[in-house]
């Protein structure tokens, strides 16, 4: 598969792009003419991170890192670089503070204690994170950050702070919001993003229900949007519709399709993200008779066959489906145990090296991953530390924090005191713990701590 670079070129001038094992080498491994946005690297460079800069007859772009895959290259499953080092980083909510906080990674593992504290307006800020991708287009990845009423979208900077990019308000302030990066949907070099509302319990309150595609640019990001016709959908509902949204490449045409669960219906819509201003979905994927869904999200390539995968987990019975590009379904059941809505469900990208990707689970008592294989997952469970009274596990997907080559997995342990994420590396099928993630133990006015670890960006 061909490996593409993305450019920015507001002054419609040829660059000459160069790219390196390290930045200001004397002798670039790959140095050629880019006409276009896009350009293929050829030959393919072999595994391992590179940097790549561009030249125009009035500018010299900085050195941008990028990471080429032991493998075929699939996206979809972005890792969270905020400071643009190369090393994946680690952000972690903590609603009941208002806040999640940014832990940079770098060679050996993150840093502690945290390097960044993000805040926002709203209550609790931080109940949402994902990894965004670059919606300004400046060659650094950003965030996405939310809570009830708002989203905020926070631009990555190399070797700096965040700075916020993007505030963009709910219809109504005491509504949830699910967020999620959904990769380039309409094919103009800048990520894109989608928003889908819900409300926060039933009653005799009407909320707004509504998914709402956000497209990126170099500047006012999210000023053009589109509301999805959403199937069957009253624009004002009573029940809680969790709807949780993803991306993945299920049409194969090159660009990211949008995919929303929806518990209430029963279904899971897909929007082909080329034609998604028709605001009609292409596809729809039935759950099973009686079953309660819970998420939906882009799974990678599970079973090595070089298209997307898509896992949708059900709370009852207790099961995580694997719709596949092609062949049956997978179904991964998890008896005598309760699966999590929110937060539930991480794409991790190929954690053991084997060329396929890999899916963790959280449950109430314990993570599983999903190692993929062209037969079928194996299971096997992770015990994260279990301090003070747990409530729940959740998981996270971002990237390799260590730089040794393997993405990594990041798990929750929410209790009413501090709460802790667990870091493990990956490179095998036994993950090895890597890093305690933690903040001072705060209580809130509901007294129940900061729940930090509640979200983890990355999914």
């Amino acid at each position: 598969m061909a490996q593409i670079l993305t450019l920015t070129n507001d002054d419609d001038e040829s660059a000459t792009v160069e790219v390196c094992g390290e930045p200001d080498c004397a002798m670039p491994a790959r140095s050629f003419v880019a006409t276009s946005t896009t350009v293929a690297i050829e030959p393919p460079l072999p595994a391992g991170r590179w940097f790549w800069r561009a030249h125009t007859p009035g500018a010299t772009t900085p050195w941008w890192p990028f990471t080429v895959a032991d493998g075929p290259t699939r996206r979809g499953i972005p890792q969270v670089d905020l400071d643009g080092d190369g090393y994946a980083d680690v952000v972690v909510g903590a609603p009941e503070m208002a806040a999640a906080y940014v832990f940079h990674g770098g060679c050996g593992g993150p840093s502690a204690p945290y390097d960044e504290r993000l805040s926002g307006s709203g209550y609790y800020f931080g109940f949402r994170l994902d990894a965004a991708g670059d919606v300004d287009g400046d060659g650094v990845l950003d965030l996405l950050a939310g809570g009830r009423g708002a989203t905020r979208v926070f631009a990555g900077q190399p070797c700096g702070m965040t700075e916020l990019l993007a505030a963009i308000e709910g219809p109504t302030p005491d509504q949830s919001a699910e967020l999620a990066g959904i990769g380039d949907v309409d094919g103009d070099g800048y990520d894109d993003f989608v928003t889908a509302t819900s409300p926060i319990s039933g009653g005799d309150v009407e909320y707004v229900c509504d998914v709402r595609v956000y497209y990126g640019g170099a500047s006012a990001v999210g000023a053009r949007s589109l509301t999805l016709s959403v199937e069957d959908s009253d624009p004002w509902c009573y029940d809680p519709w969790a709807v949780a949204a993803a991306d993945a490449d299920l049409t194969m045409d090159g660009l990211p399709d949008i995919v929303v669960a929806r518990p209430d219906l029963g279904v899971v819509e897909v929007y082909e993200g080329s034609t998604a201003a028709t605001g009609l979905p292409f596809r729809l994927i039935e759950g099973e008779p009686g079953a309660e869904l819970g998420l939906a999200t882009n799974a990678g390539d599970l079973d090595c066959d070089g298209a997307f995968d898509l896992a949708i987990s059900q709370l009852d019975p207790r099961r995580v489906r694997i719709v596949r590009a092609a062949g049956d379904p997978w179904a991964i059941d998890l008896p005598e145990t309760v699966l999590r809505r929110h937060n539930g469900l991480a794409a991790l990208g190929d954690v053991d090296g084997d060329g396929c990707d890999d899916l963790a689970i959280t449950t109430r008592e314990a993570v599983v991953v999903a190692f993929g294989g062209h037969d079928g997952p194996t299971l096997v469970a992770v015990a994260p530390p279990e301090e003070r009274y747990l409530l729940y596990f959740t998981v996270g997907g971002p990237g390799d924090v260590d730089g040794d080559g393997y993405p990594d997995l990041a798990v929750g342990s929410v209790d009413l005191e501090a709460g802790l994420v667990t870091l493990y590396a990956g490179g095998s099928r036994e993950p090895r713990e890597m890093a305690r993630l933690s903040i001072e133990p705060f209580h809130s006015v509901h007294d129940s701590g900061p729940m930090f670890g509640l979200s983890i960006a990355g999914r």
